[in-house]
């Protein structure tokens, strides 16, 4: 007999006096909610279903629950916990019990945060016209309430709009191209994921990113300078360029200079006029002179190392 047909009847054996491991997560799910915001309807909430036993109010265990939230072109969501209460496991709060999931689209795409315990997580914003709540619960069954989601519509900005599609393009491009490449050694995609993620962080909105909020504007270009990325992922080393292009196109268009150069926004004592106009008109030279370096910062070699062969 063949040793994989050894392998084989072996296995099967095993499999006839295995029982099923109930303290698995359910694959199915129990339950699917689709909500959709618009002007009628800016915002909507989901509630954890919950029983009452023995006079304590508690969620039922083994559940999965999916909840699908879409917005109109130009939109955003916003998404709030309330009276916060899931079961953790202790271990350095990792939510390996119960945990509620939050993701940038559907499900299973960019993870935006993962939360337990009885601390109400913090605001979420979504870059996407869609995002999904996950809630799954294990066999433990314990007194804990769950919690009230609200999902609400925020109306984009034009500049916001374009680094959403950035940031957008950005996850979908990254997956193809470290889908697209059988490597023979680990380290060379983890290679490429650092680069990747490298590139990305030289293009960050300057200023206040985390409220993407511009006070000081470079006024470099106009709305109109900005460019999308390519939705075309055919050929992965032709998306990258044009991704890169894309980046460069929304700084010249946006880019934010509150925390860039400050020595020329800092005023000197005394400064007439006319030196604060010359002052002012460092600026977009300054702006240009910046995305003139990062162009150039981008060689072959540096293509080489995603896996791209440029002609």
């Amino acid at each position: 007999m063949k040793v994989s047909s050894i392998f084989a009847v072996v296995a099967a054996k095993i499999a006839e006096f295995e029982e099923p491991d109930d303290r698995v997560w359910v694959e199915d799910t129990t339950s699917q909610t689709s909500l959709t915001l618009s002007d009628a309807s800016p915002s909507q909430s989901w509630t954890v279903p919950t029983i009452v036993d023995d006079g304590l109010i508690q969620y039922l265990p083994n559940q999965y629950y999916r909840v699908y939230v879409t917005v109109p072109e130009g939109n955003a969501i916003e998404l709030s916990f309330e009276n916060f209460d899931v079961e953790e496991d202790g271990i350095e709060n990792e939510c390996e019990n119960d945990v509620a999931i939050v993701f940038n689209g559907p499900d299973g795409n960019y993870e935006l945060g993962r939360y337990c315990g009885i601390n109400e997580p913090p605001v979420i914003f979504g870059t996407r016209q869609d995002m999904t709540l996950v809630f799954k619960t294990n066999e433990n069954d314990v007194n804990h309430n769950g919690f009230k989601a609200t999902f609400t519509m925020k109306v984009l900005d034009e500049p916001t709009l374009a680094w959403n599609n950035i940031l957008n393009t950005f996850d979908e491009l990254k997956a193809t191209i470290f889908a697209g490449h059988d490597h023979i050694r680990t380290h060379l995609q983890n290679k490429k994921a650092l680069f990747f993620n490298r590139i990305f962080s030289q293009f960050v909105w300057m200023g206040d990113y985390g409220a993407l909020e511009c006070d000081r504007p470079a006024d470099v270009g106009t709305g109109v300078d900005f460019t999308p990325p390519t939705s075309d992922f055919s050929d992965p080393c032709f998306a990258l360029g044009d991704f890169i292009d894309s980046i460069r196109s929304f700084h010249y268009s946006y880019v934010c200079m509150d925390n860039l150069y400050p020595q020329i926004y800092t005023p000197t004592p005394g400064e007439t006029k006319e030196e604060r106009r010359d002052r002012m008109k460092k600026i977009p030279s300054k702006a240009k002179r910046m995305l003139y370096k990062q162009k150039v910062a981008f060689t072959d070699q540096k293509f080489h190392a995603m896996g791209c062969l440029l002609e």
